[in-house]
């Protein structure tokens, strides 16, 4: 029995240069990997990330720029989409969305910046034992034959 050649089925996992340029630049116009990788003749994204991973061909630093502006984009596209919602809770829907996702893609652009802290809570407690402290007398230390001193 003569076996059949191999077809090629399913997804292409091999790295494919035109085909990782043409991720990396539909990423960078603000579209996910798992959107992307669903289109047919993609990769499945995993294979994507073990590109980036392993850095075929260079991937890595590519995919990294493609990343930082697809969360612009994203960032960007939340602004768009609030601004044209006709509904408004869906409009804030989409809005959080995007912008949670962009923060956790670019946290030190789009991420939640901490509240600066108004006042800290002090326990009067320890702040009463500092003061005490501070007023307390200083030991005095009597030398023999000094006042006060019997012998």
């Amino acid at each position: 029995m003569a076996k059949t050649p191999a077809r090629s089925t399913g997804r292409p996992s091999r790295y494919q240069p035109d085909i990782a340029t043409r991720i990396l630049q539909r990423m960078a116009g603000g579209e996910t990997l798992t959107a992307i990788c669903r289109t047919a003749g993609m990769p499945c994204h995993s294979t994507v990330r073990l590109w980036a991973i392993e850095d075929r061909d260079g991937f890595s630093a590519r995919y990294a720029r493609a990343r930082e502006a697809q969360a612009h984009a994203i960032a960007e596209g939340a602004l768009d989409g609030a601004q044209r919602a006709t509904d408004a809770a869906l409009g804030r829907l989409e809005f959080d969305a995007k912008r949670w996702f962009a923060g956790k893609m670019l946290p030190r652009v789009y991420g939640e910046k901490p509240e600066p802290q108004v006042g800290t809570v002090v326990n009067p407690i320890v702040v009463l034992l500092q003061q005490m402290q501070a007023r307390a007398l200083p030991v005095v230390q009597h030398e023999p034959g000094g006042v006060g001193h019997r012998e």
